[in-house]
C-alpha cells in the first residue's frame, strides 16, 4: 500500500498502483512513488516485484523477489529498472551510459507500435513474462539469433570481406552526428583523407554466456574477458608479423614508402571473432565480430607491451627486443570499441536475398540492352548478387531516359552500359561488371569474347533484329532468355530457351504469336501506342511508358531470371498487369521440325504437322487443304510456318482435287496481320494426296504457278505443302 498522499501524472501510473493494490494475480510492494522532472515530467514507482511462476531450479539467478524503479512519462515506453547491484547479465537488457544501470528489454516493438495496448495489466504481465522466461533462459526464442557479446556499440567500422586476412588496411574516417564512421576503402582512392590500419585479428572460444553489456577500456581488461582463451599471446604474435613488413620492401614501399616513423606512427584495428552458441549446445551457432580501435600508435602500443626499440651504429636498421619488465600487458592500450560491418559484396547480397542456393549467383551472363527494363533487371539481379556481367549497349544516356531508367542526371550524355558498370561497382564492393559500348551486330571482338565466355545470354534489348541476331547468329554455348514488353507496356514477355538449346529464340516468338491468334482477348496486345518527341531530330520519339509498368516488370523478370534458368525446359510467359494485379499466361515450349529445300530452312511446328496429317486422315477419300501462315526471313533463307487457315466452308474437295474456296478468308488475314503487327501473314498453301505420293501432278503446278504469282506481287516468296500418308513434299519459289 502506498503510505503517503501521490498524485500521479499519468493514466499508466494510476492503473499499476491499482493492480499491484489489489495484488492480484502480480503482488508487490510499493516504497515509494514520485514524480521528478527529467526532460519533461516522469512519474516514479520504486517497488519489491514478487515473480508470479517463477520455475525451481533456474538457469539466471532471478530472485522470488526482485527490486525495482519503474519510470512512465509521455510519449515513451515505460523503463523498468532493475535495482539489485548483484543482478546478472542476461540477454535482452537495455544498454545505459553508466553501466551500473540495467534495465528490462521487455518488448521488441517500438512505442507507436504498442501504445494501442499499453495499460497497467500489459505493463505488469510484460515485467513477470520477462522475469519468467530469463530464469528459464527462454526469453530468448530458439527461433531468435543470439544476442552479440558485447552490446552498447554506437561507432561502426565497415570491412570489405576478402581485406579481413590482411595486416594493414586503409579506412576513410567519416563524422556522422558525432560519432565516428570507418570505411574500408582502396589505397588509391584520391578525394578523403585514408589512414593505414594495422588489424589483429583473434579467435576465441565459444560463448554462450555472460553477456558483456559494457565495452572494456583497455586491452588489459579485454583479454581477462576471455581466460580460455591467451590473447595476451595472440597480441605479442601479431606485434612479430607487423614487424616483420620491413623485411618485404614492395609492400613496405607500398604501405609507408619505406619510413619506419610511418609504420610505428599508424594506428591499430583489433578484430575479435567470437563463436556463439546457445546453452547445452557444443555447435557455434553464430559468430559475433567486434573490433576495438586503438588511438595510440603503434610505438606506444609496442611499448606497453614491452617492445623497446634499439638503434644501431652504422646507419643499420634499429631492431626491437623485448623488456619483460616493461611488459604492462596492454593495461595503458585504451580502446574504443566499435560495431563491426561487412561491406556489401555478392555474397552479403545473396544471404540478404535467400538465394544462396540459387544456381544463376555464379554465372557469367552477357546483358544485350540496358535501357529502361535493362537496367532494372541488371539492377534487381546485382542487388540479389546474381552473376558477373557484360553489359552490352551502344546507346547513350539522355535526360528523358531519366524517366523510367536506373541512372541519374549526372550521367547524361555517357554510354548507358559504362554508366551503369560505374554505377554497379558504386553499390556491390566485388562486382565483376564490364561494359562494351559497341553494336552487338559490330562483330567485334570484345562482343565475341563476351558471348563466348558467358554462361547466360539476357536480351533486354526489346529488338526483333536482336533476338534473332543472338538465336542464329551468334557464336556462343550460352543459353539465351529474352524480356520485353507489349508496345503499351501492359504485358512482359519471356521466351526462355530450353537447356538443349533445340527450342530457339526466334523458334518461340513465332509461337508467342500462334498464341496471340488462338486468343481473341490479345487482338491489341502488338497495337502501337502514342509517341512523345524528346528532341529536334525525326527519329528523337520514344513510347509513352509507364515507369510503374516497367519496375513491376523488372520485377517480375529478374525473379523469373532466378526461377526458370535452373530449370531445363523451354518457356513462354506472358504476365498481365494491366490492371493492378498480375496475370500470368504459362505457355508451354513445342517442338519443330525442320526441312530443307534448296538453300530454304524450313521451320514447321511438330503440332501443325500433326494437326495436317489429322486433317487429310479424316478427310479420306477426298483430298484436303488450307492457307499456310507464317513468315520469312529474306537475309537467312529461312521460312517459319507456324499455322494453318482450315479450309472455307466454301471449298470444293473430291478424291481427286481439292478447291480451296474464300469465304472469310481475307478477313482472317487482315486479323492475322492485325494482331501479330504483320509478323506472321500469308505464305502458301498446303492440299494432301490421298495415296503416300508427295510428288506435285501438273494440276500442283498450276495452283503453285497461280501462289507465286500472288505472292510476288508482295514482293514475298511462295511455298507449298503436299502431304501424303506418313510425308510432306515442299516447295519454294523466290
Amino acid at each position: 500500500m502506498i503510505t503517503h498522499e501521490y498524485n500521479p501524472n499519468y493514466i499508466l501510473t494510476k492503473q499499476v498502483i491499482k493492480l499491484i493494490e489489489e495484488g492480484y494475480p502480480y503482488r508487490a510492494t510499493i516504497k515509494k512513488c514520485e514524480s521528478v522532472v527529467d526532460s519533461g515530467v516522469v512519474d516514479v514507482i520504486f517497488l519489491n516485484f514478487e515473480v508470479v511462476g517463477i520455475c525451481q531450479h533456474r538457469v539466471y539467478d532471478i530472485r522470488d523477489v526482485e527490486p525495482l524503479k519503474i519510470h512512465i512519462t509521455d510519449n515513451s515506453i515505460p523503463i523498468v529498472f532493475l535495482l539489485r547491484s548483484s543482478f546478472p547479465p542476461v540477454p535482452h537488457l537495455n544498454i545505459h551510459e553508466d553501466v551500473r544501470i540495467k534495465s528490462m528489454c521487455y518488448s521488441a516493438l517500438p512505442y507507436e507500435e504498442i501504445l494501442s495496448k499499453l495499460n497497467g495489466r500489459f505493463l505488469l504481465e510484460c515485467i513477470n513474462d520477462w522475469f519468467v522466461k530469463t530464469a528459464r533462459n527462454e526469453l530468448h526464442r530458439p527461433d531468435q539469433p543470439l544476442e552479440p557479446f558485447f552490446l552498447g556499440v554506437k561507432e561502426t567500422i565497415i570491412f570489405h570481406p576478402s581485406f579481413l586476412d590482411c595486416y594493414f588496411g586503409f579506412f576513410k574516417n567519416v563524422i556522422i552526428d558525432g560519432q565516428h564512421l570507418l570505411i574500408q576503402t582502396d589505397v588509391n582512392e584520391p578525394e578523403e583523407k585514408i589512414d593505414c590500419y594495422a588489424i589483429c585479428r583473434i579467435n576465441v572460444a565459444p560463448k554462450s554466456e555472460n553477456i558483456i553489456h559494457h565495452p572494456p577500456k583497455t586491452l588489459f581488461e579485454l583479454s581477462n574477458m576471455f581466460t580460455e582463451q591467451p590473447i595476451l599471446e595472440s597480441i605479442k604474435s601479431f606485434h612479430e608479423k607487423i614487424l616483420e613488413i620491413r623485411h618485404y620492401p614492395k609492400i613496405f614501399n607500398q604501405l609507408f614508402k619505406q619510413s619506419l616513423r610511418a609504420l610505428l606512427n599508424c594506428k591499430t584495428v583489433v578484430l575479435l571473432n567470437i563463436p556463439l552458441v546457445r546453452f547445452n549446445s557444443k555447435t557455434a551457432e553464430t559468430v559475433d565480430f567486434r573490433a576495438f580501435i586503438i588511438e595510440a600508435s603503434m610505438s606506444r602500443f609496442l611499448n606497453d607491451f614491452g617492445v623497446r626499440k634499439e638503434t644501431q651504429k652504422n646507419n643499420s636498421p634499429p631492431k626491437f627486443i623485448y623488456c619483460n619488465e616493461h611488459d604492462n600487458s596492454g593495461k595503458n592500450v585504451t580502446l574504443r570499441m566499435l560495431n563491426l560491418q561487412l561491406d556489401f559484396t555478392s555474397r552479403y547480397a545473396q544471404i540478404m536475398n535467400d538465394n544462396c542456393d540459387s544456381e544463376v549467383k555464379e554465372l557469367f551472363i552477357a546483358q544485350i540492352g540496358v535501357g529502361a527494363l535493362g537496367s532494372q533487371v541488371f539492377e534487381n539481379c546485382l542487388r540479389a548478387g546474381l552473376g558477373k556481367w557484360y553489359l552490352i549497349d551502344n546507346d547513350r544516356f539522355w535526360s528523358h531516359n531519366i524517366s523510367r531508367h536506373t541512372l541519374l542526371r549526372n550521367n547524361i550524355g555517357e554510354f548507358k552500359a559504362n554508366a551503369l558498370a560505374h554505377r554497379a561497382k558504386s553499390i556491390v564492393a566485388d562486382i565483376e561488371c564490364m561494359s562494351i559500348c559497341e553494336n552487338i551486330f559490330s562483330g567485334g571482338e570484345s562482343i565475341k569474347r563476351a558471348l563466348a565466355n558467358s554462361d547466360l545470354i539476357v536480351d533486354t534489348s526489346a529488338s526483333i533484329a536482336v533476338e534473332r541476331y543472338l538465336a542464329l547468329d551468334s557464336v556462343t554455348n550460352a543459353r539465351k532468355i529474352s524480356f520485353f514488353l507489349n508496345p503499351s507496356g501492359n504485358y512482359t514477355i519471356m521466351f526462355l530457351e530450353n537447356k538443349r538449346k533445340t527450342i530457339r529464340l526466334d523458334l518461340l516468338e513465332m509461337q508467342y504469336y500462334q498464341y496471340l491468334l488462338l486468343n481473341p482477348s490479345y487482338e491489341n496486345h502488338l497495337s502501337l501506342p502514342d509517341t512523345v518527341t524528346y528532341a529536334t531530330t525525326c527519329r528523337s520519339e520514344t513510347s509513352r511508358l509507364s515507369q510503374d509498368n516497367i519496375a513491376l516488370s523488372a520485377a517480375l523478370c529478374s525473379k523469373a531470371l532466378k526461377k526458370y534458368t535452373t530449370q531445363e525446359d523451354a518457356k513462354i510467359i506472358i504476365w498481365n498487369h494491366f490492371d493492378e494485379s498480375v496475370i500470368t499466361d504459362m505457355i508451354v515450349a513445342e517442338e519443330w521440325e525442320q526441312v530443307n529445300y534448296n538453300e530454304w530452312s524450313v521451320y514447321v511446328r511438330k503440332n501443325l504437322f500433326t494437326d495436317i496429317y489429322n486433317q487429310r486422315k479424316e478427310s479420306l477419300p477426298n483430298e484436303t487443304g488450307g492457307v499456310l501462315i507464317g513468315c520469312f526471313d529474306y537475309g537467312r533463307k529461312i521460312l517459319y510456318i507456324v499455322s494453318q487457315i482450315e479450309p472455307p466452308d466454301d471449298s470444293i474437295a473430291s478424291p481427286t482435287s481439292f478447291i480451296r474456296g474464300c469465304l472469310n478468308l481475307e478477313k482472317k488475314l487482315k486479323y492475322i496481320l492485325k494482331t501479330t503487327s504483320d509478323n506472321l501473314y500469308y505464305v502458301g498453301e498446303w492440299h494432301s494426296h490421298p495415296s503416300a505420293d508427295t510428288r506435285p501432278t501438273p494440276d500442283d503446278m498450276n495452283l503453285f504457278s497461280a501462289i507465286v504469282e500472288y505472292n510476288r506481287g508482295l514482293c514475298k516468296p511462295s511455298c507449298m505443302l503436299i502431304s501424303g500418308e506418313n510425308d510432306v513434299n515442299l516447295l519454294i519459289s523466290e
